[in-house]
């Protein structure tokens, strides 16, 4: 009994010291959240014209343009899902990626805005 006790206790240890923070890096949390951002928009703009007014999205594109950014950051779901719930608690750091991804989306809209007649 005291054995099963010791293993259970070692592999309690063993579970608790793994490295919980398997997420992706703040840069790289950062271009993806930033993309994702832009599949979106996009598939709003892209589904808008005489019958379909408003924000709606078609999610069957959504999906695909997900499908795309994932694959073009070289993460799977499973590791951009990971993250997400690591950044939730930690919303400083969610904070932070947002405040800096804000700037750079505006500062890529700026030459759009000044292209309008």
């Amino acid at each position: 009994m005291r054995q099963l006790v010791r293993i259970l206790l070692v592999f309690s240890f063993v579970a608790s010291c793994k490295d919980k923070s398997a997420h992706l890096p703040p840069q790289k949390m950062e271009a993806v959240l930033e993309d994702l951002h832009l599949a979106e928009a996009y598939s709003i703009v892209v589904q808008q014209d005489s019958t379909h007014q408003g924000e709606e999205r078609h999610a069957d594109s959504l999906a695909a343009y997900y499908q795309l950014v994932l694959r073009h950051h070289n993460i799977t779901l499973k590791e951009l899902e990971e993250s997400l719930v690591w950044y939730k608690q930690n919303a400083q750091e969610l904070d932070s990626i947002y405040g800096r991804m804000i700037n750079d989306l505006t500062e890529k809209e700026i030459p759009y805005k000044t292209q309008q007649p």
